[in-house]
């Protein structure tokens, strides 16, 4: 089996935006700030133009893990999809993104590693 390199992408610093060439995957891991994708990562997915024009990346698939202190985890998912997927060209697989709730520091930390499994982010 070919070895995969999966990107695990929650910020940007200078440097790390080159790396996204590399993966076969990229996780975006997105807070839901009032329903809608960080400026943060906003920017980074407007950075990420600049490499989409020299290299399209209709071979890498995009997966996220979206976490909400009550709803709107499908808002931001819905952005993902309309940045990444039809704007850039990222593979959109079955399950793409894991939507959780989290009210309490650290609360998140403790997703079962069953849901992984179930989404098959495992395989990658």
């Amino acid at each position: 089996m070919q070895s995969k390199k999966l990107l695990l992408w929650w910020f940007y610093s200078k440097g790390n935006l080159p790396a996204i060439e590399e993966a076969d995957a990229v996780v975006f891991i997105c807070p839901n700030y009032n329903d809608a994708v960080s400026a943060n990562l906003s920017a980074v997915i407007n950075r990420i133009t600049a490499l989409y024009r020299r290299n399209p990346f209709y071979d890498k698939m995009l997966f996220s893990v979206i976490v909400s202190g009550n709803s709107g985890g499908d808002s931001v998912a819905k952005q993902l999809i309309g940045a990444l997927n039809i704007n850039k060209g990222f593979i959109l697989p079955p399950y793409f993104a894991i939507m959780e709730i989290a009210n309490d520091m650290g609360e998140i930390k403790k997703l079962k590693e069953s849901k992984i499994k179930h989404r098959n982010l495992h395989k990658i």
